[in-house]
């Protein structure tokens, strides 16, 4: 009796203690980083045609950091990973994101500045993507898992902080989301992977 009485309970308590769990790691979904200064992925597009134009006159993929903190933050160290498993491949330069400030990094597969923005050594893949921004020490402030994006599309964050796609592109400025939902990767969930 002993045994098959209590099961239900635990069952009923372990579901409980799930739920609060997913509820936690969800709360804390990471489409606006606050630690270090708000250093966050603000938008992306994995299939430039023409929305931007690097200084070698090409059209890379791009990722867009902004600061959404109050002070200024040096991204030295700061790095980007486009894998599960390869969480640090492009380490940033030595650059003072100012608060408010957009910073756009192309996706080139090359490395350095191009006397506009400042390429990593990675590209992105239109047919869907994981991202990740980690502060120095090595600790995932963002994960997003970009979903499918046709030509000038990009991914961004809404006014009401959801990632969502758009087919309007602002790098190097405020996002205008007139696109549907897509989904950012709750941090805990990627922090466990680690």
């Amino acid at each position: 009796m002993g045994i098959f009485s209590a099961k239900p309970a635990r069952v009923m308590a372990l579901a409980a203690l799930l739920g609060i769990t997913l509820a936690l790691i969800f709360s804390r979904q990471s489409s606006m980083a606050g630690a270090d200064g708000g250093i966050t992925i603000w938008e992306l597009c994995a299939s430039n045609h023409g929305c931007l134009t690097d200084g070698k006159g090409a059209h890379p993929d791009w990722i867009e950091l902004t600061n959404t903190g109050e002070e200024a933050v040096n991204l030295k160290g700061f790095t980007l990973g486009d894998s599960k498993r390869k969480l640090d491949l492009a380490v940033l330069p030595d650059y003072m994101l100012q608060p408010g400030e957009y910073l756009v990094l192309c996706a080139s597969g090359g490395e350095g500045w191009d006397g506009h923005y400042y390429h990593v050594p990675f590209r992105l893949s239109a047919q869907g993507e994981f991202l990740s921004l980690a502060d120095p020490s090595g600790r995932i402030l963002q994960a997003i898992f970009m979903p499918a994006m046709g030509e000038d599309e990009s991914y961004g964050i809404s006014e009401q902080g959801a990632m969502v796609r758009t087919a309007q592109p602002t790098p190097g400025a405020g996002n205008q989301i007139d696109g549907y939902s897509g989904q950012a990767a709750p941090m805990g969930l990627v922090e466990q992977r680690r």
